[in-house]
């Protein structure tokens, strides 16, 4: 019963541990791993990975970066661009197999479009295409990105995948119509419908 109790004690001191490491607060993180080793020599510090995670040290950055991407995304929607790229930065100098997943990628590139952020974050709109390359939203996503920095011929590009995939005929017209404003060299992302989709953001592009 002792042995039993003692790793359950063990379980609570992982999970506290794990979130103060995820606010940054590594020093007590680290502590509260090495107690509940003490108490449970064969306990995983990292349960939720493949492999068996014994190094306190190295699971509270692993922690932390995840952490850091957690808040980032949420800055993302704030239109905190900056932020976010420092804190995936940061997320990736802790731990460099830190899971930034394709849709933190791809709405890192949507909200920072919409912040009038485009050139900063075209990094994320290649990453988030590249790893979905079907993935219709993500195209949209980037053929904002490209238009907003004036290159109109990958913004029809991408426009026109949606043109030739989409079935809704008022959906696929506002598309070529923007193709149209692109093909004369304009962009037709003004500040108003920049304003109109920051407002609305489930509004199809």
């Amino acid at each position: 019963p002792q042995l039993v109790a003692n790793k359950f004690w063990a379980q609570g001191k992982v999970e506290k541990g794990k979130n103060l490491a995820e606010e940054g607060k590594i020093e007590e993180a680290i502590s509260l791993f090495k107690e509940a080793q003490k108490l449970s020599p064969e306990i995983d510090l990292a349960p939720n990975t493949e492999t068996r995670e014994t190094d306190p040290q190295l699971v509270a950055n692993k922690f932390w970066a995840q952490g850091k991407v957690e808040k980032g995304k949420n800055l993302a929607e704030e239109g905190k661009i900056e932020q976010t790229i420092n804190l995936y930065k940061e997320a990736q100098k802790l731990d460099s197999d830190v899971e930034i997943d394709v849709e933190n990628w791809g709405e890192l590139c949507w909200f920072g479009s919409l912040n009038n952020q485009a050139q900063d974050i075209m990094f994320a709109c290649e990453k988030a295409v590249k790893l979905k390359p079907n993935n219709l939203e993500f195209r949209r996503y980037r053929g904002l990105a490209t238009a907003l920095t004036g290159n109109y011929q990958r913004a029809i590009d991408d426009f026109q995948i949606l043109v030739d995939t989409i079935k809704n005929e008022e959906e696929k017209a506002r598309f070529e119509g923007w193709i149209e404003t692109l093909k004369k060299g304009e962009n037709p992302f003004t500040s108003e419908v920049l304003e109109k989709l920051k407002k609305n953001p489930k509004y199809s592009l």
